[in-house]
């Protein structure tokens, strides 16, 4: 059976990351036109929320290992840490701007719509896509491979790479 201060942090990241995608998708389902206008429009509107949310995660993150690397540690952890510059915005994605990756889903919804698919379904699976580009956690390749090196830093745990919050 998982820690009890697992259990809670994995229970605070699934509903933020929850509540998140519900808001950005609400806000894909109440543009009028799904034109290059609105989605500047929405990029605008989402990218701020997408990054507090992220803000929140990494807090969220640096008080559960805070509260639970001292018993997997027997209390001898330093203070590790989340520097939110790298787990949000552009660190989130590999480099990418979040605004380039939340046009990705307009791309595909004019694409899928140039090919003669029904714009319900080509909505429908654009606002999917956008929903799910927020609910995905990634881990930038550096932390995945640090965790995998022998020679990381001595005396601190590695910790599973899905116990890393990240939105």
């Amino acid at each position: 059976m998982a820690h009890p201060v697992t259990l809670r942090y994995k229970r605070a990241l699934n509903g933020l990351q929850r509540q998140t995608a519900a808001a950005v998708g609400q806000v894909f389902a109440s543009l009028p036109s799904y034109d290059q206008q609105r989605s500047s429009d929405f990029i605008a509107a989402v990218v701020p929320v997408v990054g507090a949310a992220q803000q929140q995660a990494s807090a969220l993150t640096a008080a559960y290992l805070g509260q639970i690397l001292p018993t997997i540690a027997d209390g001898s952890v330093d203070d590790l840490g989340v520097p939110a510059d790298e787990v949000t915005g552009a660190a989130a994605r590999n480099g990418t701007e979040p605004g380039d990756v939340y046009r990705r889903s307009f791309v595909g919804l004019w694409t899928a719509l140039a090919a003669g698919v029904a714009i319900e379904v080509a909505v429908e699976a654009a606002r999917a896509r956008i929903e799910q580009t927020v609910s995905t956690r990634r881990q930038p390749r550096r932390q995945v491979d640090q965790q995998g090196d022998p020679e990381r830093q001595p005396g601190r745990a590695a910790l599973p790479a899905g116990l890393v919050g990240r939105l």
